[in-house]
């Protein structure tokens, strides 16, 4: 919506109109492919990749800008609208990175087993993200998902130290190292600044550093 389209109220309206059309359109298909686990390709077959480049991984970053939309343009409205929660949407972000994380031959990318897009660290820094975004939202185990959080930033800081990073030889963002300072560029970008997260951002930054 263009900037001089209105008065701020009518502004609001349309854009969450648009965020509510592309979700009633996408959801569904993001369900589909997290309920199979499994993403569907070009050639109309089922891919079990769990990389966020080519694979699950990317409907839990879907999931995840889906409930960030929500939630925002919630709060541009100031609850004149009915809008639905972004909780569902966020635990399904969740969901889909706990997959990824549990399918340890899912990164069928494994020269670049560490990095945001193709391995252990995109799904990390999902996990990580959907955690934080449902600190923010109505009810909900607060002190679990504070706990969740600082264990999967923990294994993110571990990971900058770990054989899979250290094999790499490669330094770009899709496959090598910046694929891993990715990940933990957008989890401390989420995390600085809180208290209860202070160490584990220090030991993400330590890692980046020696990276």
């Amino acid at each position: 919506v263009e900037a001089d389209e209105g008065s701020l109220p009518t502004r609001v309206s349309r854009a969450w109109s648009s965020v509510g059309s592309i979700r009633a359109w996408l959801e569904p298909q993001l369900a589909t492919a997290a309920a199979q686990s499994a993403v569907p390709t070009a050639t109309g077959r089922a891919s079990r990749d769990a990389t966020i480049y080519a694979g699950l991984g990317g409907v839990g970053v879907a999931y995840l800008r889906l409930a960030e939309a929500t939630t925002t343009t919630r709060a541009a409205a100031r609850q004149r609208h009915p809008v639905p929660d972004a909780e569902p949407l966020a635990r399904s972000a969740l969901g889909v990175a706990e997959t990824c994380l549990d399918r340890a031959g899912g990164h069928h990318h494994h020269r670049g087993a560490a990095s945001y897009y193709c391995g252990r660290a995109g799904a990390l820094s999902l996990a990580i993200a959907a955690h934080h975004l449902l600190l923010t939202t109505p009810g909900g185990d607060k002190k679990a998902a504070t706990e969740a959080t600082r264990s999967y930033a923990k294994d993110l800081a571990a990971l900058g130290t770990s054989a899979a990073l250290a094999s790499t030889g490669e330094d770009e963002l899709l496959f090598g190292k910046a694929g891993y300072l990715a990940a933990v560029l957008d989890a401390t970008s989420r995390l600085a600044g809180q208290q209860q997260h202070a160490d584990v951002v220090a030991a993400l930054l330590d890692a980046a550093r020696a990276v």
